[in-house]
């Protein structure tokens, strides 16, 4: 269970990174997804150290690091991807959106000033 969460906060960092960050937002995404990783990690093995644990350290940053970071990268990167792809796709509506806005009105006050306003 906390590694899913340790997965779903790095997924949403990724994603707000390519929200925020126009110029490489997926490999920004990603690296704050690993930064956010290791942070989260080394909180768990705390945790766990402080509960007190017989396990050696190396096994218990296998068990803990290699899910939260690892997994959670991948799932960060498919999390920036998919978001950046819905940026690029809302982007391109947007900007089709105001040139047809344009359009209309330009052609709405080419049509009011050769007819001068009469009906």
């Amino acid at each position: 269970m906390a590694a899913l969460i340790c997965a779903s906060m790095e997924g949403l960092g990724a994603a707000l990174a390519v929200l925020t960050i126009p110029v490489f937002g997926i490999l920004r995404g990603m690296f704050a997804a690993f930064i956010a990783g290791w942070i989260l990690t080394a909180a768990e093995i705390l945790i766990v150290l402080i509960g007190g644990t017989q396990l050696p350290l190396g096994m218990l940053i296998n068990m803990i690091a290699v899910p939260f970071v690892i997994g959670g990268a991948l799932f960060a990167g498919a999390a920036a991807l998919v978001v950046w792809v819905l940026k690029l796709l809302v982007g391109r509506l947007l900007v089709d959106s105001r040139q047809r806005a344009a359009a209309t009105a330009e052609a709405q006050f080419a049509g009011l000033a050769a007819g001068g306003g009469k009906k």
